[in-house]
């Protein structure tokens, strides 16, 4: 019956590195599954970034989108490995993004809270 129940919840519950992990190359962003796949996303296909959040019954996880070019959503949650890294870098390759972001997709608790974070058309 757990077992069942834990498979219905969300990703979340598992340890962190199982959701994946996100790097920054020199020209793109490369995500690998916890299975081992690997995509990448170039930064000239990005055309926003969003950040917001999930409500997951008693905690909020918070999550970067970045659209492409083809209108794709590329999702970074504050559960992959390498994230904190990634947020630092993430001014580097995308100059005037917002760094003042994280206090307003916080609060309130259990809105989604969505703010564009970097706008290809307004950099």
């Amino acid at each position: 019956m757990f077992a069942k129940l834990k498979k219905l919840l969300s990703r979340r519950y598992f340890p962190a590195g199982k959701y994946g992990r996100v790097r920054l190359l020199d020209r793109a962003i490369e995500f690998s599954g916890h299975n081992g796949e690997l995509w990448s996303l170039a930064f000239a296909n990005v055309i926003r970034i969003e950040a917001f959040k999930h409500d997951l019954f008693g905690y909020d996880e918070i999550t970067l989108a970045l659209i492409d070019t083809a209108d794709a959503s590329w999702l970074v949650s504050e559960e992959d490995d390498g994230y904190e890294i990634f947020l630092e870098k993430l001014p580097g390759h995308f100059p005037g993004i917002r760094t003042d972001w994280y206090s307003h997709v916080a609060q309130p608790p259990f809105a989604e809270n969505r703010t564009v974070l970097w706008n290809r058309s307004t950099s």
